[in-house]
């Protein structure tokens, strides 16, 4: 039996203390002092001004390339994030020699991407080595991770990300993971994808969680910003994940969701899966190769699609940001950006930036600018 990894320290800003609630007409949200040692206690100061921001909460969202900007009515402290997803790390030693007849794809794979701004060949080590400089040098608020860093989960893969990932946390930046669907996936190791995961996340990955967090879901709150991490790696969701995301999204503060697989979007193949209505057994056409047991006959569960109609119907919920199928995509769903980043094997990544939106009045006298009353 493999022992489980102990969690790194919880940052501060955990679900539970992060936000005061709406007192008289007024909303607080609490910023996080960035800790190197991960420690809980963090010092705070309030980030928004008195005004209630829900429901009369309008923001902008654009995008141009890889970078998005959320404009943000009452925000005073703006928030730079870097999300990187599918880096694919391969690496494995001798502790991986029992387990190879279940990595052995996976091992083989994404050792020479095509890097996506230089078109030079690279490797995912080299990418992601790239993605931290980056990160320390725009000084980014924060850095996520969702999902697929790792191409099975390999002893030798987790020491070296965390080896990696102390650069960030000498730099002040907190980071987030939530798995994918290869992170903790031995291809041919019997069970279901549930099982799995709910073996060897807690084995393997654990190091990489916040310390106290539940690996199937946490969030954090950066500048005002309530983060929600909720892995989505078996395509379905859980009942406890749903009350989860209804109770975060009852703070009423602006939230962004971080999961691996994006959420449906009309038009969009199976890959964007989570609450896709064509999901299911009959689609499924890499259960072989991945050697797995197919996706649910009948489809995706109850619970599933109420999570998805919850995103939906959110009005706190700005966005969601995901990976899985290693492109840049922007849908906007109900009036939700949902978007997915390029394959960070390859060097990709993208700035999320939280900004706070200017309110413009009407000027004394005639003006050819049109101004908001």
């Amino acid at each position: 039996m493999i022992p489980e990894i102990p969690r790194r320290h919880f940052l501060g800003a955990s679900a539970a203390a992060a936000f005061s609630g709406f007192l008289s007409e007024n909303v607080f949200a609490q910023e996080e002092s960035p800790r190197s040692d991960r420690s809980s206690s963090s010092q705070t100061r309030c980030v928004f001004g008195p005004r209630r921001l829900f429901p009369d909460l309008k923001i902008t969202f654009s995008q141009t390339g890889n970078n998005v900007r959320f404009f943000i009515p009452g925000l005073r402290v703006p928030s730079k994030i870097l999300h990187l997803s599918d880096t694919h790390i391969f690496l494995d030693d001798e502790r991986g020699k029992p387990f190879e007849r279940f990595s052995a794809r996976m091992a083989a794979a994404y050792h020479r991407p095509t890097h996506c701004r230089t078109g030079k060949t690279t490797n995912p080590m080299a990418a992601f080595e790239e993605s931290l400089d980056f990160a320390k040098r725009e000084k980014v608020d924060a850095v996520t991770l969702t999902g697929d860093i790792l191409s099975f989960p390999s002893e030798a893969g987790v020491d070296w990300l965390l080896e990696k990932l102390k650069t960030l946390d000498e730099a002040g930046i907190p980071w987030f993971f939530i798995s994918g669907n290869h992170d903790w996936h031995y291809e041919g190791w019997p069970g279901t994808d549930e099982e799995k995961r709910a073996e060897w996340a807690p084995k393997r990955l654990g190091k990489l969680y916040p310390e106290n967090a539940n690996f199937l879901n946490y969030s954090a709150v950066v500048k005002g910003i309530r983060h929600l991490f909720v892995d989505d790696s078996i395509y379905e969701i859980l009942p406890e994940q749903l009350r989860f995301l209804k109770a975060e999204l009852a703070h009423g503060e602006p939230t962004v969701l971080w999961m691996h697989i994006p959420p449906y979007a009309p038009g969009r193949n199976v890959g964007f899966g989570c609450g896709h209505p064509e999901w299911g057994k009959d689609t499924d056409k890499n259960w072989q190769i991945e050697r797995r047991e197919p996706w649910r006959a009948g489809g995706h569960t109850d619970v599933t699609f109420e999570f998805y109609e919850t995103l939906l119907k959110a009005p706190n919920l700005m966005g969601t940001f995901c990976g899985h199928v290693h492109v840049n995509a922007l849908d906007i769903v109900n009036g939700k950006p949902f978007t997915t980043t390029e394959a960070n094997a390859a060097a990709g990544w993208r700035v999320v930036e939280f900004l706070p939106q200017e309110t413009y009045r009407r000027p004394a006298g005639p003006s050819p600018i049109s101004f908001l009353p």
